[in-house]
């Protein structure tokens, strides 16, 4: 009997324990928590980049606008490697939202470039603002195409950076190799201060504009910005289908009063491939509706339109093609 006894008691301390843990007791979501109407928000992750960037900021503000004004979703932004990696995160499910630069999107997605043979999968939301190719020179160098290049000193970006890449994949477009010039890896503050101190001939820098690289070079030196003829941007646009046509428009940088033709990737949110169709829908939604909350986080925010939202290099997930169809837009 005593065994008995003690048998039953061990056996309550069990079921006991059991319900301690909430097994079967109907607690949170996985993945969600508990709002004060009683409401599961889901817990969606925003991947952007390192925290000195734009895309750790901006999707800050898009975390907030999200979480804000749809009810349903707590979303959070955070700092990662960038694009290559976002794409990853992604695919691999540990991440839901992601900046990608449209270079790097267009290359994860068909498993070229750095994925090579190895497709990911996710889906473009929507274009945001755009980096146009710069390139930079002085005035008192006699360089006034980009063919010019040839023979020069020209910083291509930090090694690995998405500058080199696009760098490398603008020249190459136009029959130029690094055998044709003499590259230097070089960041874009590096770049500058090599111009100023006439170490090298001329720089490409991807980036926003205006660049303050660009903004702080011209301060102490004459400088010009190269712009790419119409079959040059024809070339390029068919070699890599993520460039298109850009403008730096005359007055973004007040010491450069011309405009200069150039080509850009955009930049892009993009969604993993499983979220579903009415989540999607409703983050789009949020944003597009709240842009000006939106452009008070970040000036490039302005770039941020609804004419210019699609086609986003990558195929649209379905909540955001919803959407979009809703408000009338069509593209290829």
């Amino acid at each position: 009997m005593k065994k008995i006894g003690v048998l039953v008691t061990v056996m309550l301390f069990l079921f006991s324990l059991l319900g301690l843990t909430g097994c079967g007791s109907g607690g949170e979501k996985q993945g969600g928590s508990q709002q004060g109407d009683g409401k599961t928000a889901n817990h969606l992750t925003f991947a952007t980049a390192g925290t000195g960037g734009t895309f750790y900021p901006l999707g800050g503000g898009m975390a907030k606008i999200i979480s804000k004004y749809v009810p349903s979703l707590q979303v959070t932004a955070e700092a990662t490697g960038g694009s290559v990696e976002n794409a990853r995160l992604l695919d691999r499910g540990e991440a839901d939202l992601a900046f990608m630069a449209g270079d790097v999107a267009y290359e994860a997605y068909h498993g070229l470039g750095d994925f090579q043979n190895e497709k990911k999968k996710f889906f473009a939301l929507f274009k945001t603002y755009s980096e146009p190719l710069h390139i930079v020179t002085l005035q008192d160098k006699k360089i006034n195409s980009i063919m010019d290049l040839k023979g020069k000193k020209v910083a291509v970006g930090s090694p690995g950076s998405g500058t080199e890449v696009k760098a490398r994949a603008l020249l190459n477009a136009l029959g130029i190799t690094y055998n044709d010039i003499d590259e230097q890896y070089l960041s874009f503050a590096e770049a500058s201060d090599a111009l100023k101190d006439n170490n090298i001939d001329a720089a490409i820098m991807a980036v926003g504009a205006p660049a303050s690289a660009v903004m702080d070079l011209s301060a102490v030196r004459e400088v010009k910005l190269i712009s790419l003829t119409p079959e040059e941007i024809s070339k390029v646009k068919e070699k890599h289908p993520y460039f298109f046509e850009s403008k730096i428009e005359k007055g973004v940088y007040e010491k450069i009063p011309v405009e200069v033709e150039t080509v850009a990737v955009p930049i892009v949110v993009a969604a993993r491939a499983d979220l579903p169709e009415q989540t999607a829908y409703e983050v789009v939604k949020a944003i597009f509706e709240h842009l000006p909350e939106l452009q008070t986080v970040h000036r490039v925010a302005k770039e941020i339109t609804l004419e210019t939202a699609v086609p986003a290099v990558v195929p649209l997930h379905p909540g955001a093609e919803r959407y979009f169809k809703e408000k009338g837009l069509t593209w290829k």
